[in-house]
């Protein structure tokens, strides 16, 4: 995006992967109380849309890391 510097967007992207993976910490650790028998992947669910939906318009994809959106992209394109 002509929009958003370098230097937002990545710190969009750090924030957002440091949120998933204190949510994922918080929501799958056995010694925590976690989420409830059951709804783990609800919850999963509600981290990840939050995260696509609060930081991703910055960066032009909702995607949370760009690991996992690039390969499907180059795969396109070629």
């Amino acid at each position: 995006m002509d929009y958003v510097p370098n230097s937002s967007a990545f710190f969009d992207e750090f924030l957002g992967t440091a949120i998933l993976v204190i949510g994922l910490l918080a929501i799958l650790d056995k010694r925590n109380m976690g989420a409830p028998t059951g709804l783990a992947p609800v919850a999963l669910f509600i981290l990840v849309v939050g995260i696509g939906t609060g930081l991703g318009m910055q960066t032009g994809d909702l995607s949370v890391l760009r690991l996992y959106s690039f390969p499907p992209k180059l795969v396109s394109i070629l």
